[in-house]
């Protein structure tokens, strides 16, 4: 019976052991350099993105209750720094 115990560990993703092997046998700074930017810009997008359509909704009511003759709605509110 193959219960739980017996199971093999092969997965797609490396060990603790082999990561650390990995990076000692290559430059890990120019390594670490990398994951931190792909991880910091993926941060930003989705910070961008999750954040303007909190203040759409928030706009959304805010402009809704000084308006009682219909209904306005506001799903993304973006605004843009670098436009001239």
């Amino acid at each position: 019976m193959d219960g739980l115990g017996s199971k093999n560990n092969e997965s797609t993703f490396p060990s603790f052991v082999d990561l650390d092997k990995f990076l000692t046998k290559h430059n890990s700074n120019f390594i670490w350099l990398l994951v931190a930017t792909i991880l910091s810009c993926g941060w930003i997008i989705y910070l961008t993105y999750y954040n303007s359509r909190n203040i759409g909704l928030i706009l959304t009511l805010i402009i809704n209750r000084l308006y009682k003759d219909g209904y306005i709605h506001i799903g993304v509110f973006t605004g843009s720094f670098v436009t001239q």
